[in-house]
């Protein structure tokens, strides 16, 4: 299929690192004949062109700026094709952007390897008391009795909310810990990693089999605040939530005072509806949770990896080939 001009909106890298000329590189090797218009931000992308054949960008979180990406798309006449940037593509099929007769596809496949050593290190944080001991280091304090609190992952179930291309992989690296590993996805599998899969409609019968549960799923219509007062209630007092899919898949309101409560032991929480976290948010004084700033994703080799799929998904377009990662809308 032809393409004729593709718009990419990527913003300059945390680190200043600048991907305008790695991205030339994957068009010029992809589809020479195409024109790539590259720019930093909507604002920048509109200021150079009103129409594109396809869109690489990433979600635009501020309701102003994805107002503006939804405006471009909406206007974009030759418009036949969005790419996320990242795995999630909510921001995308829950706006007018969804209805377009138009491809909708993420980047998936590569965010399980920095993601999976996040879970794993939430896990063992807690098992192994490392909040708590850190507490008494900033505090120059020995406590002889906090290793007595110690605990070990034998005979320890880790349950997924979610059982997909992050999900799966994951649960494969605690099968191999030696976890009881269960799932819940929309249609059920079988296969040698999971001990149990349940449907979503089935969670609640999943969790209290838990030691850690992790939130690995969609936002959809199903899964927004997923986790709530029933939900939680439904877990065992010395159990942890693991957050790494999307913020409002936690009702937060629930999560603060069931941890302040006890009505579950603790919480690793990556992401939130709002980011940053403003100052007076209530989960920075619990000292029950662990904030990891959105970081489960992040890995020196991410960028490189989100072209690497970015250049296959352009030659299958091209080449009138199946695409991969199509959105379901």
């Amino acid at each position: 299929m032809r393409l004729d001009k593709l718009g990419i909106i990527c913003p300059m890298h945390p680190s200043n690192i600048d991907q305008k000329e790695d991205w030339a590189k994957v068009v010029a090797e992809a589809s020479p004949e195409t024109k790539m218009i590259f720019a930093y931000d909507i604002d920048d992308l509109m200021s150079q062109t009103d129409d594109v054949d396809a869109l690489f960008t990433m979600p635009i979180l501020d309701p102003e700026g994805n107002a503006k990406l939804v405006k471009f798309c909406l206007g974009a006449k030759s418009l036949k094709w969005v790419h996320c940037l990242i795995a999630g593509v909510d921001s995308f099929i829950h706006t007018e952007i969804g209805k377009l007769p138009i491809v909708i596809t993420s980047t998936k496949g590569i965010q399980h390897y920095p993601m999976s050593d996040t879970v794993i290190a939430f896990v063992y944080s807690w098992l192994r008391r490392f909040p708590e001991l850190m507490a008494y280091q900033l505090r120059h304090e020995w406590n002889g009795t906090a290793r007595l609190r110690a605990d070990e992952s034998i005979n320890k179930t880790i349950g997924f909310v979610g059982y997909g291309e992050i999900g799966a992989p994951i649960a494969k690296k605690f099968k191999a810990l030696g976890f009881h590993v269960l799932a819940a996805k929309r249609t059920p599998v079988k296969d040698d990693v999971l001990d149990e899969c349940y449907t979503m409609d089935q969670v609640k019968e999943m969790l209290p089999k838990c030691d850690f549960v992790v939130l690995i799923c969609p936002l959809t219509d199903q899964t927004y605040h997923l986790i709530n007062d029933e939900t939680l209630a439904c877990m065992k007092k010395n159990a942890f939530l693991i957050n790494i899919s999307r913020g409002a898949v936690v009702d937060d309101e629930a999560l603060v005072k069931a941890l302040k409560n006890k009505v579950i032991a603790g919480a690793g929480l990556d992401i939130f509806v709002k980011e940053p976290l403003t100052p007076d948010n209530p989960y920075w004084d619990l000292d029950n949770v662990i904030i990891s700033h959105h970081i489960s994703p992040m890995t020196p080799y991410i960028n490189e990896r989100t072209r690497g799929v970015g250049l296959e998904q352009i030659k299958r377009w091209v080449n009138d080939e199946p695409m991969k990662y199509i959105a379901e809308r």
